[in-house]
């Protein structure tokens, strides 16, 4: 009994204690990325558990697969699938495992990342930061907000005011009977351009953005906000509410109407 009593004490204690370890790492984290982009990192304790979350760079907040602490290291795994269609003439590499590992100093993070397919070759390493996001203020009173003076984004004539976010990507983009339009072609028998997206060289604390969109029918397309929340802009009229549809913040907040 005595034995079995102090191996209880003792587990006890050691979860008591990963739990101490683990707290610092609780909380909301905004990341930039390698190469420059915008992330986001969730972490709980849930029933016991850390439990972890992640938005990389755009598109959803995907849950990840294994949340751990190992001394003063956050470790994050993230294991994705192997692509349904293998390659001609070769074997599918299995799914693939991204290891984030990240320490703190402060409300700031230092963060590694790397990958590894199933024939266990690592690549994709690279170092980025993260930083605390503090808890949301207080609903601000609307009535009470003063807005400074309007600022037009686009003129209608040409892209002043705007740049690539990559400035290497092909640009797709024109403008055309006073309308910004995308029309990222592909040739026929050459290898694939990749696309930028546009952002404005102007940059904004507290805003309240207005605009009109026209969607083509099947189009989908977003408008990002600080570089990582998108609102949708697609073509989903009349379907049931959903975090994915037209003026959704994506996977985040349903519209309010099938727009």
């Amino acid at each position: 009994m005595k034995r079995l009593l102090v191996l209880a004490l003792f587990t006890a204690a050691t979860a008591a204690l990963a739990a101490d370890g683990a707290k610092p790492f609780i909380g909301s984290w905004a990341l930039t990325l390698p190469g420059g982009g915008a992330g986001w990192l969730g972490v709980e304790e849930k029933d016991g558990a850390l439990k972890g979350s992640i938005l990389w760079g755009g598109g959803s907040v995907l849950p990840v697969t294994t949340v751990k602490v190992d001394g003063d290291t956050l470790i994050v795994t993230r294991v994705s699938a192997p692509p349904k269609k293998a390659v001609k003439g070769k074997e599918s590499a299995g799914p693939e495992t991204e290891t984030i590992k990240a320490k703190l100093d402060g409300d700031n993070m230092s963060l590694t990342t790397e990958r590894q397919r199933g024939e266990g070759k690592v690549f994709g390493q690279a170092s980025f930061t993260g930083k605390r996001i503090p808890p949301l203020p207080a609903k601000p009173d609307l009535s009470k907000v003063k807005f400074g003076e309007p600022i037009k984004l686009f003129n209608g004539e040409n892209l002043d005011g705007w740049k690539l976010v990559e400035p290497k990507a092909d640009n797709g983009w024109s403008v055309k009977d006073g309308v910004l339009s995308n029309d990222p072609k592909q040739e026929k028998g050459q290898p694939a351009k990749h696309y930028g997206n546009l952002r404005t060289v102007q940059e904004f604390e507290d805003f309240n953005l207005k605009l009109e969109t026209n969607v083509p029918k099947g189009g989908n397309s977003g408008i990002y906000l600080r570089g990582i929340y998108e609102i949708q802009v697609a073509d989903s009229f009349g379907r049931k509410l959903d975090s994915h549809n037209m003026g959704a913040v994506y996977s985040r907040i349903f519209p309010t109407e099938a727009a």
